[in-house]
């Protein structure tokens, strides 16, 4: 069953978006399996469970740190982490700069945007964007590759409409950044939006990278 819909998954996608196999709670043996189908991106939300995996398992998957990030757990991913998909803060990125600096070890990140303003979600809201992008060039550590976002809990019809404000802000910042008017750390490349349950709207709305797990590995 988890090659079937790992397949199914895969076969709905396009060439121009990537899947991040989400496999938080999931055993090694099942990153395995999926490993031996050609699967090299996955997304894990708990720092210890993450190592844990990552140590026992081929040592050239791209790991994504998908989850609210603690700044006290930043530096278990030096070295290791492929993208982090959660920078939702000024006091993050001040720790990611601290630990990455000692290695002197670039950090690929992306900034995280509340964009429907849900007061349960992490994030910087859209009109705080622009200012926090420019804070970036304070951290020379830190390279951003684009946004990630996630949707609170909302009917299809605005699901789509939140993903493409958030498609907007991206298109608005890669202008910005073709103009030559963003921090040299800051290029806009990918789009990180889109669940089990959306992902296809949010690959219809210009999403580079989707999370999916639940339609992969089953409920959790």
């Amino acid at each position: 069953m988890l090659e079937e819909n790992y397949r199914d998954v895969k076969e709905s996608l396009t060439h121009t978006t990537r899947l991040i196999a989400v496999s938080k709670f999931k055993p090694k043996e099942d990153i395995k399996r999926l490993y031996a189908m050609g699967q090299r991106d996955f997304g894990e939300n708990r720092v210890q469970e993450w190592v844990e995996k990552q140590e026992a398992l081929p040592s050239d998957i791209r790991w994504h740190f998908i989850g609210k990030l603690q700044t006290n757990k930043v530096k278990y991913l030096t070295h290791k982490v492929h993208l982090i998909h959660s920078l939702d803060s000024l006091s993050l990125a001040k720790e990611i700069e601290k630990q990455f600096s000692k290695i002197e070890v670039i950090a690929h990140c992306l900034i995280q945007v509340n964009i429907g303003n849900d007061e349960n979600k992490s994030g910087i809201e859209p009109h705080l964007v622009s200012d926090f992008i420019e804070s970036m060039k304070l951290f020379p550590h830190i390279k951003i590759l684009g946004f990630m976002t996630i949707l609170p809990i909302v009917d299809s019809e605005k699901t789509r409409s939140l993903f493409e404000e958030m498609k907007g802000i991206f298109d608005q910042f890669k202008t910005l950044e073709l103009g030559g008017k963003l921090p040299q750390n800051v290029t806009i490349q990918e789009l990180s939006m889109g669940m089990s349950e959306d992902y296809l709207d949010a690959q219809n709305c210009g999403a580079t990278l989707v999370r999916v797990g639940s339609k992969i590995f089953g409920n959790r």
